[in-house]
């Protein structure tokens, strides 16, 4: 199976700005794209302990709602001095505001204060989930 140009494809996120870069990412294929809210759809809690489970939340829960190819991500920062924190919960280090120049400075301020670590290295870890539709699989990059 693959999509097509005039395929929908539903992004199972409400934030907006995650929306659009999606769509810029994949106009050249010629996919609808639509999100939760253009579905009048909830976000699921994300209860998972990684990103990989998180996607699957997201993209199992939509799949159950429509009936077209779904696309879910988790992603977040993982900071080696500080235990892989925030990871999954990069998101709620934001706050309510999803200020995530709030977020860096609290990661910052709480790697300045480790001493006694020498590995202040991150990463950007970001897992995708996909479905087509009617179909078990989950397929993820």
């Amino acid at each position: 199976m693959r999509l097509r140009s005039g395929d929908i494809l539903v992004l199972a996120t409400k934030n907006q700005k995650k929306t659009d870069e999606f769509k810029l990412a994949l106009k050249p294929y010629g996919l609808k794209i639509m999100s939760l809210s253009d579905l009048n759809l909830e976000a699921p809690d994300e209860t998972g302990t990684d990103f990989k489970e998180n996607a699957t939340i997201k993209v199992q829960s939509c799949s159950a709602h429509c009936d077209w190819a779904v696309l879910a991500d988790d992603s977040g920062l993982c900071v080696r001095a500080l235990g892989g924190h925030p990871g999954v919960f990069t998101e709620r280090w934001a706050g309510p505001q999803k200020d995530y120049a709030h977020a860096m400075k609290k990661i910052n301020d709480e790697v300045v204060a480790i001493d006694s670590h020498p590995d202040r290295r991150a990463e950007f870890v970001c897992t995708l989930a996909f479905q087509f539709p009617n179909r078990g699989n989950t397929y993820f990059f």
